[in-house]
């Protein structure tokens, strides 16, 4: 055992974090005084964003490692059997996870409780990746359920829901397979016949309606004469992506000017996938607006531009107290030697993980254009303080490609939430 256990609240940090060293620590160390800390992880989703993906298996490896599986198994079983009130989406999706690893397992009276719980919660309430984890169980039989609990009458854009259940049945077995599944239920079922019937009449209208604006002609003038409305935006974007430099340049000069802020900000959103093709002296008025999203939109359109302006202003910025983190992202395109220094001087600030994200999300930037040995502390800082275990997998592979990622963390991350770091560091090992 270890002599020196960590506080409940450490651990607790490690579990929102989705260290693998939540993991590596219960192997050496009593579970018991982490279990609620565990189960509390294992019911409700306490990520920073609730969108990560793969916390069921590292939930599961937690569990392994608790000490006390039937406690888990039995908090489980109830939730399905008797669902609290204040349970959402985002939690349904781990309990879920972890009922199919336990029915997986031969436990026959938790396989009823996922049916008969999501019978229960719906689409509405369980969401559609509790329903992928009936199907990852069952196969057919999973997915034939939820077709079956799919309401027909919901609006037009819940058919995706259907599409996902399609997409989760050929991950599981295959699209050759998953055709001729289908194929068989719809042969045998009615009900099951309606519904990807209909499905499949949804995608033909979504592709000829597409086919219909991608052939309508918008020109420049077009574009002029239309009001600033946020479909504006769309269509702007659509004759900006096939233009010629020239004309998107004269276009720049004139909608960047234009009254009309929805106008401004459909131009600035252009430049996140085409080079800004003028004087960045305008984009930098633009990231001075008093219109937020204008200027959120000038500064990620900024922070594609390598200039000497963009990295002075980038600079003034990152010693300000309330857009540092502008600052920061300025200097995606223009770092430069010794600008670690920046990083690690606002390090020492007490920052909110939100502003840790943002920094987070700047420095990911930096190490895709080039990976800088001196950004070594810094990406353990980030390692460890980052709140999002999705950023995370850059970090790691940034410290792998500089051969600087210690061996505890080596050994950690072979339990990490994320699956591609998992993976990423366990390439390592066996290379």
């Amino acid at each position: 055992m270890n002599n020196n256990p960590a506080s409940v609240e450490l651990f607790e940090s490690w579990l929102r974090k989705g260290l693998g060293r939540a993991v590596t620590f219960l192997t050496s160390n009593n579970g018991a005084p982490y279990r609620d800390a565990i189960l509390n992880a294992c019911l409700h989703n306490i990520t920073y964003d609730p969108c990560e993906e793969g916390r069921g298996e590292y939930l599961w490896m937690l569990i392994q490692h608790s000490g006390d599986r039937n406690l888990f198994r039995d908090a489980v079983f109830q939730h399905l059997t008797q669902p609290p009130d204040k349970t959402d989406e985002y939690d349904w999706a781990q309990i879920f996870h972890l009922a199919k690893q336990f029915a997986s397992e031969g436990d026959s009276d938790m396989r009823l409780a996922m049916y008969s719980g999501f019978d229960l919660l719906g689409f509405d309430t369980a969401g559609v990746s509790s329903a992928t984890s009936l199907i990852n169980l069952d196969v057919l039989g999973g997915f034939v359920f939820a077709v079956k609990r799919f309401d027909t009458s919901s609006p037009e854009d819940d058919w995706w829901i259907i599409g996902s259940l399609i997409s989760d049945l050929e991950d599981r077995v295959g699209k050759q397979e998953a055709d001729q599944l289908i194929a068989s239920a719809v042969a045998a079922d009615v009900s099951i016949e309606n519904v990807i019937g209909a499905h499949r009449r949804y995608k033909e209208e979504l592709t000829k309606a597409s086919v219909r604006a991608n052939s309508e002609q918008v020109d420049f003038q077009a574009l002029k004469d239309m009001p600033g409305e946020s479909s504006w935006a769309w269509l702007f974007l659509r004759w900006a992506l096939k233009t010629t430099p020239e004309e998107l340049s004269v276009a720049t000069s004139h909608f960047l000017s234009d009254a009309s802020p929805e106008k401004v900000l459909g131009c600035l959103r252009v430049f996140a996938h085409r080079p800004f093709p003028g004087d960045v002296c305008r984009l930098l008025e633009l990231s001075e607006s008093d219109h937020e999203r204008v200027r959120r939109a000038a500064v990620v359109a900024l922070s594609k531009i390598k200039d000497p302006s963009v990295r002075g202003r980038a600079l003034v910025l990152s010693q300000s107290d309330e857009r540092f983190g502008d600052g920061i992202e300025l200097l995606e395109s223009n770092y430069q030697a010794g600008d670690f220094r920046i990083f690690e001087d606002l390090f020492t600030r007490s920052l909110t993980p939100d502003e840790i994200h943002g920094v987070g999300m700047s420095i990911r930037h930096i190490v895709d254009n080039n990976v800088w040995p001196e950004l070594e502390n810094v990406l353990l800082f980030l390692y460890e303080a980052g709140p999002c275990s999705m950023c995370r997998i850059e970090f790691v592979d940034a410290l792998v490609e500089l051969e600087k990622l210690p061996d505890f963390i080596r050994d950690e991350c072979q339990f990490d939430a994320e699956p591609a770091t998992r993976r990423a560091v366990l390439a390592t090992v066996h290379s």
